[in-house]
Protein backbone atom coordinates (compact mmCIF):
# COMPACT_ATOMS: atom_id res chain seq x y z
CA UNK A 1 0.00 0.00 0.00
CA UNK A 2 1.60 3.62 -0.95
CA UNK A 3 2.25 5.34 2.42
CA UNK A 4 3.26 8.61 0.98
CA UNK A 5 0.60 11.33 -0.52
CA UNK A 6 2.61 11.74 -4.08
CA UNK A 7 1.01 14.38 -5.82
CA UNK A 8 1.97 15.11 -9.57
CA UNK A 9 4.62 18.05 -10.51
CA UNK A 10 4.32 20.34 -13.03
CA UNK A 11 6.74 17.86 -15.34
CA UNK A 12 4.29 15.00 -14.38
CA UNK A 13 2.40 14.05 -17.59
CA UNK A 14 -1.03 13.76 -17.56
CA UNK A 15 -1.15 9.87 -18.22
CA UNK A 16 1.30 9.50 -15.23
CA UNK A 17 -1.24 11.87 -13.04
CA UNK A 18 -4.40 10.41 -13.76
CA UNK A 19 -3.51 6.33 -13.69
CA UNK A 20 -0.77 6.49 -10.91
CA UNK A 21 -0.79 9.71 -8.93
CA UNK A 22 -4.22 10.11 -8.17
CA UNK A 23 -4.88 6.89 -7.44
CA UNK A 24 -1.92 5.99 -4.88
CA UNK A 25 -3.18 9.22 -3.38
CA UNK A 26 -6.74 7.82 -2.88
CA UNK A 27 -5.19 4.55 -1.79
CA UNK A 28 -3.16 6.44 1.30
CA UNK A 29 -5.80 8.21 2.04
CA UNK A 30 -8.49 5.04 2.17
CA UNK A 31 -5.63 3.09 4.26
CA UNK A 32 -5.07 5.96 6.70
CA UNK A 33 -1.04 5.87 5.43
CA UNK A 34 -0.66 2.29 6.45
CA UNK A 35 2.30 0.35 6.42
CA UNK A 36 5.23 -1.29 8.47
CA UNK A 37 6.82 2.58 9.14
CA UNK A 38 5.81 5.75 9.29
CA UNK A 39 5.05 8.24 6.53
CA UNK A 40 8.72 10.04 5.30
CA UNK A 41 6.71 13.07 4.71
CA UNK A 42 3.88 13.70 7.21
CA UNK A 43 2.01 17.18 8.14
CA UNK A 44 0.38 18.28 11.12
CA UNK A 45 -2.67 15.88 12.66
CA UNK A 46 -2.59 13.41 9.66
CA UNK A 47 -2.81 9.69 10.96
CA UNK A 48 -1.34 6.84 10.36
CA UNK A 49 -2.20 2.99 10.75
CA UNK A 50 1.37 1.50 11.72
CA UNK A 51 1.12 -2.04 10.69
CA UNK A 52 3.90 -2.95 12.32
CA UNK A 53 3.11 -2.04 15.49
CA UNK A 54 -0.74 -2.32 15.07
CA UNK A 55 -1.80 0.74 16.38
CA UNK A 56 -3.16 3.92 14.44
CA UNK A 57 -1.43 7.45 15.45
CA UNK A 58 -1.57 10.87 14.87
CA UNK A 59 1.40 13.42 13.85
CA UNK A 60 1.24 16.18 16.30
CA UNK A 61 3.88 18.99 17.28
CA UNK A 62 6.06 16.74 15.36
CA UNK A 63 5.84 13.01 16.97
CA UNK A 64 3.34 10.22 16.50
CA UNK A 65 1.41 9.90 18.93
CA UNK A 66 -0.82 7.01 19.62
CA UNK A 67 -4.79 7.51 19.33
CA UNK A 68 -7.20 5.08 20.83
CA UNK A 69 -6.28 5.02 23.91
CA UNK A 70 -9.22 4.78 26.71
CA UNK A 71 -10.07 4.58 30.17
CA UNK A 72 -13.25 2.15 31.50
CA UNK A 73 -13.90 2.42 35.07
CA UNK A 74 -14.09 -0.91 36.26
CA UNK A 75 -16.47 -0.67 39.65
CA UNK A 76 -16.70 1.89 42.52
CA UNK A 77 -15.04 0.04 45.91
CA UNK A 78 -15.37 0.47 49.28
CA UNK A 79 -11.92 0.23 50.36
CA UNK A 80 -12.59 -1.90 53.01
CA UNK A 81 -13.14 -5.43 51.82
CA UNK A 82 -11.87 -7.44 48.73
CA UNK A 83 -13.73 -6.70 45.44
CA UNK A 84 -13.85 -8.90 41.73
CA UNK A 85 -15.75 -7.35 38.77
CA UNK A 86 -15.96 -7.84 35.58
CA UNK A 87 -15.22 -5.43 32.52
CA UNK A 88 -17.99 -5.16 29.82
CA UNK A 89 -17.04 -7.28 26.84
CA UNK A 90 -15.22 -4.84 24.09
CA UNK A 91 -16.24 -5.52 20.37
CA UNK A 92 -12.78 -4.67 19.63
CA UNK A 93 -8.95 -5.92 19.83
CA UNK A 94 -7.15 -4.05 22.57
CA UNK A 95 -3.93 -4.02 24.47
CA UNK A 96 -4.54 -3.50 28.51
CA UNK A 97 -2.18 -0.13 29.14
CA UNK A 98 -2.48 -0.38 32.91
CA UNK A 99 -5.05 -1.33 35.93
CA UNK A 100 -4.98 0.71 38.75
CA UNK A 101 -7.38 2.03 41.52
CA UNK A 102 -7.63 6.10 42.26
CA UNK A 103 -8.25 5.97 46.59
CA UNK A 104 -10.69 9.29 47.16
CA UNK A 105 -8.90 9.31 50.81
CA UNK A 106 -5.21 9.17 51.78
CA UNK A 107 -4.45 6.08 54.24
CA UNK A 108 -1.29 5.48 56.71
CA UNK A 109 0.75 2.27 56.43
CA UNK A 110 0.03 -1.01 57.12
CA UNK A 111 2.09 -3.29 59.19
CA UNK A 112 4.51 -6.02 57.58
CA UNK A 113 2.23 -9.30 55.41
CA UNK A 114 -0.74 -6.68 55.46
CA UNK A 115 -1.32 -5.99 51.62
CA UNK A 116 -3.54 -4.92 49.01
CA UNK A 117 -3.05 -7.24 45.97
CA UNK A 118 -4.63 -6.98 42.09
CA UNK A 119 -5.07 -9.04 39.51
CA UNK A 120 -6.62 -8.69 35.74
CA UNK A 121 -7.06 -11.96 34.45
CA UNK A 122 -8.77 -12.80 30.78
CA UNK A 123 -11.28 -15.37 31.91
CA UNK A 124 -11.57 -16.55 28.31
CA UNK A 125 -7.80 -17.73 27.84
CA UNK A 126 -7.46 -18.25 30.93
CA UNK A 127 -4.66 -16.13 31.73
CA UNK A 128 -3.14 -13.85 34.62
CA UNK A 129 -1.85 -10.60 33.45
CA UNK A 130 -0.48 -9.60 36.74
CA UNK A 131 2.05 -11.21 38.98
CA UNK A 132 1.12 -10.75 42.34
CA UNK A 133 3.87 -8.43 44.69
CA UNK A 134 3.71 -5.71 46.82
CA UNK A 135 1.15 -3.19 46.40
CA UNK A 136 0.23 0.49 48.61
CA UNK A 137 -1.06 -0.63 51.82
CA UNK A 138 2.24 -3.09 52.07
CA UNK A 139 5.02 -2.24 55.14
CA UNK A 140 4.16 1.04 55.18
CA UNK A 141 3.44 2.21 52.08
CA UNK A 142 0.18 4.20 51.76
CA UNK A 143 -2.65 4.74 49.30
CA UNK A 144 -2.68 8.95 48.26
CA UNK A 145 -5.91 10.60 47.94
CA UNK A 146 -6.64 10.92 44.11
CA UNK A 147 -3.43 9.58 43.29
CA UNK A 148 -3.78 6.07 40.91
CA UNK A 149 -2.24 3.74 41.95
CA UNK A 150 -1.18 2.41 38.29
CA UNK A 151 -0.04 -1.08 37.50
CA UNK A 152 1.22 -2.45 34.17
CA UNK A 153 0.78 -5.92 32.93
CA UNK A 154 3.73 -8.17 33.04
CA UNK A 155 2.21 -10.91 30.64
CA UNK A 156 0.77 -10.73 27.57
CA UNK A 157 -1.71 -8.01 27.82
CA UNK A 158 -3.64 -8.51 24.24
CA UNK A 159 -7.15 -8.59 24.44
CA UNK A 160 -9.17 -10.17 21.58
CA UNK A 161 -13.13 -8.72 20.65
CA UNK A 162 -15.42 -9.84 23.38
CA UNK A 163 -13.10 -11.67 25.61
CA UNK A 164 -14.17 -11.74 29.07
CA UNK A 165 -11.75 -9.80 31.84
CA UNK A 166 -12.36 -9.38 35.68
CA UNK A 167 -10.20 -6.93 37.82
CA UNK A 168 -9.88 -8.66 41.16
CA UNK A 169 -9.07 -6.64 43.95
CA UNK A 170 -7.83 -9.28 47.20
CA UNK A 171 -6.37 -8.68 50.60
CA UNK A 172 -3.39 -10.36 52.37
CA UNK A 173 -3.76 -10.30 56.19
CA UNK A 174 -5.60 -7.23 56.96
CA UNK A 175 -4.63 -3.94 55.81
CA UNK A 176 -5.81 -0.15 56.39
CA UNK A 177 -8.87 -0.01 54.49
CA UNK A 178 -8.77 2.87 51.54
CA UNK A 179 -11.87 4.44 51.44
CA UNK A 180 -14.12 5.34 48.92
CA UNK A 181 -11.93 3.92 45.34
CA UNK A 182 -12.28 3.91 41.81
CA UNK A 183 -11.02 0.58 39.82
CA UNK A 184 -10.03 1.26 36.27
CA UNK A 185 -8.55 -0.30 33.50
CA UNK A 186 -6.18 1.78 30.72
CA UNK A 187 -6.16 0.13 26.76
CA UNK A 188 -5.32 0.98 23.61
CA UNK A 189 -6.75 -0.30 20.59
CA UNK A 190 -5.52 -2.64 17.88
CA UNK A 191 -5.35 -2.70 14.27
CA UNK A 192 -3.88 -5.71 12.93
Amino acid sequence: MVQDFQKPTLSTDLPTAVTQNLPNMADALRSEFSGPDFPADPIEGQVCRHTGFGYRYRYINGVWQPIDDFTIPVAQWAGAAALAAFLTPLPFKYDVLSAGVVPFTSTAGSANGKQWTKQLINWTTPAFLFTPGSEPGTNGDEFVANTPWDHTPDASSTIQPNEIVQFVLGMDGAPQAAGQSLLYVKGRRRFD
